[in-house]
């Protein structure tokens, strides 16, 4: 996980490496990729998502650095 500011954004990374094992999806009730990506833009952020080569996935969680507006 990275946590990054500058240009008057906060960007936080996280990135896992591929699951072991078996398997297991649930249900996310409405807050996976899709309710995260609907919250960030109520707030003017923005979300990157996608695998990556070892089969991991990322997340990129863009939003304005509110403390450069006050």
């Amino acid at each position: 996980m990275d946590l990054y500011t500058e240009d008057g954004e906060v960007r936080l990374d996280v990135v896992n490496t591929a699951p072991q094992g078996e398997r297991i999806v649930l249900d996310s009730g409405g807050m996976g990729i899709p309710g995260l990506r609907r919250a960030l833009a109520e707030v003017g952020g923005k979300l990157r998502a996608g695998g990556v080569r070892d089969g991991g996935h990322m997340l990129s969680a863009t939003l304005p650095d509110r403390r450069v507006l006050a």
